[in-house]
């Protein structure tokens, strides 16, 4: 099984200051909607896991077409 690494807090907080404001207000978004969804972490991270798959789907897909 693969260990995952822990970051501090002010390795969080760089990162994002470090962004783009829209991937800012974007990821603020994100975490809204899935401490509203009341789901427990495992079924939150399963769906933006799932949702990520979709995103990168789409973009493979789109540059393929766009490239032809």
């Amino acid at each position: 099984m693969k260990k995952i690494d822990l970051i501090n807090e002010s390795s969080i907080d760089a990162m994002f200051k470090e962004q783009a404001k829209e991937v800012r207000n974007l990821t603020e978004d994100v975490i809204k909607v899935c401490f509203k969804s009341g789901l427990s972490y495992k079924d939150m991270n399963k769906a933006l896991y799932i949702a990520d798959k979709g995103l990168y789907r789409n973009t493979i897909n789109k540059s393929r077409s766009q490239g032809s």
